[in-house]
């Protein structure tokens, strides 16, 4: 699917994952390790990276594998297992007068129908990338292979503060990455990692609880990086 990105003299390069340079060598695993991915604990749900903390070249695979990969947990005993790689970011500053695109650049996808599923901040689009010729897994990058998924976001998509976006493939075989990117207006800037915890959200329940009297909870969801035991909030 290709959607229109802004014009280049209304945007700008937000944050990246990766080099546009038609190879995923930047990546984890790169350039032929496919096989070790669940090894080095990729794919699972609680499994992140985080954009201005974590590295590339560690932390984010080159490759994203479908259910129809063995090699990637998926067979006729254990069922199809849907791997999934999530990107969380902070925003310093957006309006909702700001435009944003979020940019998959892909080196090469397997052969035959693949289903790409990306979710922003809990809102899902679907993408068929069609077929491959199914080298690049190897480390064999054909640039005729590439592929670009483009998803003009709306306005009510992003917000300050925590942020994330999840991929997922619902139907056949892996892809490969060349580049992850997020581009947007003038006014959207990343917000600074505080390397002790990322906070997704903070926002108050929508019920109450009446254990101790009548009470509103709110709800802190955070990440623990590394180097604090306790949270406050005021």
């Amino acid at each position: 699917m290709l959607c229109r990105t802004l014009a280049a003299s209304e945007h700008h390069v937000v944050w990246q994952i990766g080099e546009n340079d038609g190879t995923a060598s930047e990546f984890a695993l790169a350039p032929g390790d496919y096989e070790k991915f669940i090894g080095n604990d990729f794919g699972f749900e609680d499994r992140y990276f985080l954009v201005g903390y974590s590295n590339p070249e560690t932390d984010f695979p080159y490759v994203l594998p479908g259910p129809n990969d063995r090699w990637a947990g998926s067979s006729s005993m254990a069922g199809c297992r849907t791997q999934v790689l999530n990107i969380l970011f902070g925003l310093e500053k957006y309006s909702k007068n700001d435009e944003a695109v979020l940019v998959i650049d892909l080196a090469g996808v397997n052969k035959g129908r693949i289903l790409l599923k990306v979710t922003v901040n809990g809102v899902a689009t679907y993408h068929e990338l069609g077929d491959g010729d199914g080298r690049a897994v190897y480390g064999e990058i054909n640039p005729g292979e590439e592929r670009r998924v483009e998803i003009p976001l709306k306005a009510d998509m992003l917000k300050e503060g925590g942020n994330e976006v999840t991929l997922t493939i619902l139907e056949g075989s892996w892809v490969v990455f060349d580049q992850i990117r997020l581009e947007g207006s003038g006014n959207i800037k990343t917000r600074a990692v505080n390397p002790s915890a990322f906070v997704r959200s903070v926002k108050a329940a929508d019920y109450e609880l009446e254990s101790s009297g009548r009470v509103q909870p709110l709800l802190v969801d955070v990440e623990h990086l590394k180097d604090f035991r306790e949270l406050s909030v005021r």
